[in-house]
């Protein structure tokens, strides 16, 4: 990885704009020019951060997600910043707009095809563990889905296994914002015939889970609607 100067870094966010952050600083920072600066904090030191570092994995991972097919970011920079103590990337904002950031009325065809683009990402092997709308790019009407802040992911030679993809699908719910997104157009986003069968495919035998999963998580979801 590259070590970033004291000075290289002033350069590289002078005028940037906070765009997420917490207690411990900033989390992202996007420059004047359109680049997104990743930061990494190491939490524990005894870690896979010691085998494979963070900004490197996250780098590892969107190249792929590119090499299977599946649109992300382009990493231009993987490096550490000594003076913060901070693990670096730096990468063009994916053009288009947050899943979760858009209006829910009119979504019920890009559901479906978001739907269809997991169960698509899932037979190419790659399994989104922290999957949510905020994560899941559209790149305008009718465009293609992107994902982004791609650390925890894991990216496989075999199709992901049903168990799996159950649990990734769960995820969506999680969130109360997503949660009503996913209760409003649940029907178009299971209208996704070839994403089941791939699940099918993958060992989910029956669509017993799939069956459970709608009478628990997507029932909960339509109560808190």
């Amino acid at each position: 990885m590259k070590v970033v100067s004291r000075e290289e870094y002033e350069v590289l966010v002078e005028g940037a704009q906070v765009w997420e952050d917490d207690r411990f600083g900033p989390k992202i920072l996007v420059t004047r020019d359109g680049r997104a600066v990743k930061f990494f904090r190491v939490k524990r030191w005894l870690s896979w951060n010691l085998l494979m570092p963070y900004a490197r994995r996250f780098a590892r991972n969107a190249e792929l997600l590119a090499e299977r097919g599946v649109r992300s970011v382009k990493v231009e920079l993987v490096g550490k910043v000594p003076h913060l103590d901070r693990q670096v990337v730096v990468y063009r904002l994916l053009p288009g707009s947050s899943v979760r950031s858009l209006p829910v009325e009119g979504l019920g065809e890009l559901m479906e095809r978001f739907g269809r683009f997991l169960a698509e990402l899932h037979e190419r092997g790659g399994y989104f563990r922290s999957l949510h709308l905020g994560n899941v790019v559209c790149d305008g009407e009718g465009g293609e889905f992107g994902l982004i802040d791609v650390l925890d992911l894991k990216v496989g030679r075999w199709p992901v296994s049903g168990r799996r993809r159950r649990g990734n699908f769960l995820r969506l719910v999680r969130y109360e914002v997503d949660r009503r997104r996913m209760a409003a157009h649940w029907v178009a986003f299971r209208r996704m015939r070839g994403g089941w069968g791939s699940m099918r495919r993958g060992g989910w035998r029956g669509c017993r889970g799939f069956s459970r999963m709608r009478r628990g998580s997507w029932g909960r979801a339509d109560r808190l609607c």
